[in-house]
């Protein structure tokens, strides 16, 4: 009977509602609009009334509609907003955790509700990360959590378990859909479940997605269970028509952004002895994933060993692990000269004494007038740059930019073009030097007015501190500059 007590209907505070759901009304979808819009209407009881008659209204939605994605995406954003007060949290996950924990999964029935009830709560609203208050909830409340997999492992290799819109899914996709909901509501990896993961994926190389992916990467024991999931792949034969996470793992593991450096070596640490009791066929497979020799057309690979010792690394072990053509080419890339070829610019490192006047002077003549070219862009300039990978992302200053900057020779006739200089955080140079700075720390300011005498014709200038204007008076009155405050 507990069941059947989940899909009663429930009388809600919302008149409207409650007409257009024993109706089966097409208003439905926008009554919950609107209920998510002003989602502090009611008082808690009223609220949490309201949550449980939208559990119920979820589990008797049929997903083969055309409606029925709206009509759960409608529900989830609901559950998201009333989420954002800690008791609505806690009453909404205990909701959601009771249904799934009391299910029978033996029967395809309540199968269909549980993946139901976890589409709920298997998106963003679109606006902002999941509430603070139900992210703490999930991280609190992993032994639930852990009993409920329990039950729905159980299923996952059944086939033609549940239906939605492409038709018949098969049992694991209930499993991969309770996985995938720690990607929105957890800030951590929960314990269990790189297990969880790996036991799914020796059942079935096809399962699992780029967001438990990402939840993976979360865990400190990530480099072992990578290695482990690539082992997986290559000893099954994953093809390109596989889904699951395998391609997603083989594109990201050379990107620094999802594997520093540090990380990339740990997971080829655990890998060797995988690799080792790898057959010729195995590696040779290994090879064409990871490197993909036959399709590089732009010796990307070449720039992918020149800039990454990880990637180094992997190379000469499976190179030396195997004879076939995959191993013997890569043996061949590898004897080559892979020394950097990317050259900094050089001749303007001595032009300015201060590197942040400097920066001032390039700003204006590259990136306001359009003098100065090529235009700096951190992206091409990553892209291009070889002798290591270089993120695009981050608060911290990136050397090899400022490099750029620092050997940049300016031509005298430029500079003599240049009649106003002023000091502004917002600039644009200083996000092609460290994407993500937000103008509050100091490591722009410009410490010496000195360099203004390599500027002829400057007339104003604005943006810096009395007390360094003060310092350098005499150069300033002695071109006759008007100091705009």
């Amino acid at each position: 009977m507990v069941f059947e007590n989940f899909l009663e209907a429930v009388e809600g505070p919302d008149r409207d509602l409650n007409f257009a759901i024993k109706s089966g009304s097409k208003k439905t979808l926008g009554i919950i609009g609107k209920l998510s819009q002003n989602v502090n209407a009611y008082d808690d009881e009223a609220k949490h009334t309201l949550v449980r008659q939208l559990f119920s209204l979820a589990a008797n939605i049929d997903l083969r509609d055309k409606k029925s994605g709206q009509l759960i995406a409608a529900i989830g954003t609901y559950f998201l907003k009333a989420a954002k007060s800690a008791e609505s949290a806690k009453f909404i996950f205990n909701e959601w955790s009771r249904r799934l924990f009391y299910l029978d999964y033996n029967k395809k029935e309540e199968c269909q509700a549980a993946y139901q009830w976890l589409l709920l709560l298997n998106q963003s609203d679109g606006s902002a990360p999941s509430p603070r208050e139900l992210v703490k909830v999930f991280d609190e409340s992993q032994p639930i959590l852990s009993e409920i997999y329990e039950k729905i492992s159980a299923v996952s290799n059944a086939e033609g378990l549940l239906v939605d819109k492409s038709g018949l899914q098969p049992g694991y996709k209930l499993v991969e859909t309770f996985l995938t909901t720690c990607f929105y509501h957890s800030d951590n990896c929960p314990s269990n479940y790189e297990l969880w993961v790996l036991s799914c994926v020796e059942r079935d190389i096809s399962f699992g997605n780029g967001l438990i992916l990402s939840v993976l990467q979360r865990s400190d024991e990530h480099p072992q269970v990578a290695a482990r999931l690539i082992d997986l792949y290559i000893t099954s034969m994953v093809d390109e028509n596989d889904g699951g996470m395998a391609w997603r793992l083989f594109f990201d593991l050379f990107d620094s952004e999802e594997y520093p450096a540090q990380q990339l070596n740990q997971i080829i640490v655990y890998l060797e002895p995988k690799v080792r009791q790898w057959t010729d066929e195995q590696n040779e497979h290994a090879i064409n994933c990871l490197f993909a020799l036959e399709q590089d057309e732009n010796n990307s690979v070449k720039t992918l060993l020149t800039r990454s010792k990880g990637a180094g690394k992997l190379a000469k072990l499976l190179a030396s692990n195997g004879k076939g053509r995959a191993a013997t080419q890569l043996s061949s890339l590898l004897a080559r000269d892979l020394s950097p070829a990317y050259k900094l610019p050089t001749g303007g490192e001595a032009q300015f004494e201060d590197l942040n006047f400097k920066l001032m002077v390039i700003d204006e003549l590259m990136y306001i007038n359009k003098l100065l070219s090529p235009e700096f862009n951190l992206r091409d300039f990553a892209k291009a740059y070889d002798a290591r990978e270089i993120s695009v992302s981050g608060y911290e200053s990136i050397p090899e930019a400022l490099d750029y900057m620092r050997g940049l020779a300016i031509p005298k006739e430029l500079l003599s073009r240049i009649t106003h200089l002023s000091y502004d955080a917002s600039r644009e140079i200083y996000g092609q030097l460290v994407p993500f700075w937000d103008g509050e720390d100091d490591r722009f300011e410009v410490s010496s007015l000195s360099d203004l005498d390599k500027l002829e014709n400057i007339q104003e200038i604005e943006g810096f501190s009395e007390q360094l204007v003060e310092s350098f008076s005499p150069v300033i009155e002695s071109k006759n500059i008007t100091v705009i405050k």
